[in-house]
């Protein structure tokens, strides 16, 4: 006789988990974390510094170990812009603002493709080439993020 069951929840397998959810123009942050068989839940609202209406801060996010990244492809008239978020035990902090050096109108860096892994993130921008797209690349040298290269379709 087959029976079904109910998946189980992620967090139930995870002390720490992060759920990133989205908005438009805010990015919440919620970690929740099971200490001693009691759940505490923590959450942050994280806006750009530089923010302005509809210019979609939020549109993209990652996460790994203690930094965030977030896309904001409305930025600057379309070219658009990434922020790096630092957590320092309390808060999370923006850290640096990242632009492509090539940055045109239209770009939409940051706009709906973000990753990020170790020291290195890869940030899309859908809008380059009449919409053909490309990637860019930053790495973490210790003190800042500097852009290495821009990957484009041949």
């Amino acid at each position: 006789m087959y029976q079904s069951q109910r998946p189980a929840s992620l967090l139930n397998f995870l002390s720490l988990s992060t759920l990133l959810l989205f908005l438009p123009f805010t990015f919440f942050l919620k970690t929740t974390a099971v200490l001693a068989q009691q759940n505490y839940d923590v959450e942050t609202k994280l806006l750009a510094s530089d923010g302005a209406a509809n210019e979609q801060f939020g549109n993209s996010a990652a996460i790994e170990g203690n930094y965030s990244i977030i896309g904001k492809p409305g930025d600057n008239g379309g070219i658009g812009a990434a922020y790096i978020f630092q957590f320092d035990g309390n808060n999370w902090i923006e850290k640096q603002k990242l632009t492509p050096i090539d940055g045109a109108l239209s770009y939409g860096f940051g706009n709906g493709s973000i990753s990020m892994s170790g020291n290195n993130v890869l940030i899309g921008a859908v809008g380059y080439n009449n919409n053909a797209g490309s990637a860019y690349i930053f790495s973490y040298n210790g003190s800042s993020w500097i852009e290495k290269q821009k990957l484009t379709a041949i």
